[in-house]
């Protein structure tokens, strides 16, 4: 990643991370190499976390938190309950067809009343970043990927899907979503 990348990634992760606290059981979906994670470690905030996502090069074993090569949901966190749940800059790389299957796995790993913090770009970031990629100022991470996600989807489908909308904020010029739900209804919690 070039350094435009990685400020773009930080401040998506500033704006998540403002929303854990002490003790949660955090899982990134869509972590990379756990940077989010290390920017709560260094605030010095306590907490469990575990990262998701296919494309990181190797396994990550931290001592509170691990980052596994593999796709949410995965067997391997089958039956855990976490607090929080990020998506940062995810939500855009999932086909529209699995995104309400992709919500209801989100609700099914949140405990009641935990948050779900994501972030998605607005419809007019990808001619931006295309345009970058060719001047090469960014690597602008799998963009190819991105299907064209509409963000005025996002409150009627996670509210469709048993979510309360704590907060929207636009950020980056406009640019960027900040989205945080927090799950409604109770849970089998043990």
């Amino acid at each position: 990643m070039k350094k435009l990348d990685y400020y773009l990634q930080n401040l998506r992760i500033k704006k998540a991370a403002s929303f854990v606290r002490d003790g949660d059981d955090i899982l990134d979906i869509g972590s990379g190499d756990g940077a989010l994670f290390r920017w709560v470690s260094d605030e010095k905030i306590q907490f469990n976390g575990i990262g998701m996502d296919p494309e990181t090069s190797a396994e990550i074993l931290s001592t509170n938190y691990r980052i596994l090569k593999e796709r949410f949901p995965s067997e391997s966190i089958k039956g855990r309950l976490f607090t929080i749940i990020t998506a940062l800059a995810v939500l855009e790389h999932i086909p529209m067809k699995e995104l309400k299957g992709f919500i209801r796995d989100c609700r099914d790993q949140l405990k009641a009343g935990g948050l779900m913090v994501i972030t998605v770009p607005s419809k007019w970031v990808d001619p931006i970043l295309n345009f970058l990629i060719r001047l090469r100022i960014i690597d602008g991470m799998e963009v190819e990927q991105h299907h064209g996600y509409d963000t005025n989807l996002t409150i009627p489908l996670f509210r469709e899907h048993g979510f309360e909308l704590v907060r929207h904020r636009r950020f980056q010029f406009g640019l960027n979503n900040l989205f945080v739900f927090r799950k409604i209804g109770k849970t089998a919690e043990t």
